[in-house]
């Protein structure tokens, strides 16, 4: 992901990265995305975006360790 410059390109090259895979019961579930380091923001907006059309999510939470400077 270091050699791909422009953010709209890393968000899209980790959509496709990512997927669900449908094993929760019916119901809304909120969900917590713990992440290491925050630099971009690609991989958090690509695992939020994949999870928003998941009809099951009602919220969606983010927490971050660190952050680049």
């Amino acid at each position: 992901m270091k050699d791909i410059e422009s953010r709209e390109d890393k968000i899209s090259t980790l959509v496709s990265a990512f997927a669900v895979n449908d094993v929760l019961p019916q119901g809304q579930y909120d969900v917590l995305i713990v992440d290491d380091l925050f630099d971009s923001g690609s991989s958090l907006e690509a695992a939020t975006t994949i999870l928003r059309e998941y009809g099951k999510i009602r919220n969606i939470y983010v927490a971050v360790v660190s952050r680049k400077r």
